[in-house]
């Protein structure tokens, strides 16, 4: 995740709730299978806020969530992970150039994807940290 911009309790506290392990970030229309929809009332609120409209690949650059793109990623085959998240620059250069996965592990790793960041990052399909560097705490 782009470093400053968010705090990592509150992004455990995201990935807490990943207990369903949703493959998308927003629900489909009437359904509750991401990790945000629309709610009538407290109760039925979903696990992240409306913020999340601003998080997927195709929010036009200059809404991005901090200037980030995200996406929930599968864990790779043969892998202990059970979930993965993957966050690129909306602007490379601009907005950033790390691009960021984070697993159910709890273990930042980055990578300079370079300036076809985002064609680059749209091909991840699992989440797979071999050849990433981790990200050291600060």
């Amino acid at each position: 995740m782009p470093q400053g911009a968010i705090d990592r309790d509150d992004v455990y506290e995201f990935l807490g709730a990943w207990a369903r392990h949703p493959t998308q970030l927003i629900s489909a229309p009437g359904k509750t299978n991401g990790l945000y929809w629309p709610a009538a009332s407290e109760q039925d609120a979903s696990p992240i806020g409306p913020d999340a409209l601003a998080m997927g690949p195709d929010t036009p650059a200059a809404d991005a969530f901090y200037g980030y793109h995200y996406r929930i990623l599968p864990p790779a085959k043969a892998s202990d992970a059970k979930y993965g998240l993957i966050a690129w620059p909306a602007r490379y250069g601009d907005t950033g150039v790390h691009t960021f996965m984070l697993g159910s592990d709890r273990v930042f790793y980055e990578r300079d994807l370079g300036s076809s960041t985002a064609s680059r990052a749209r091909t991840i399909r699992s989440f797979s940290p071999a050849g990433w560097q981790r990200v050291a705490d600060r």
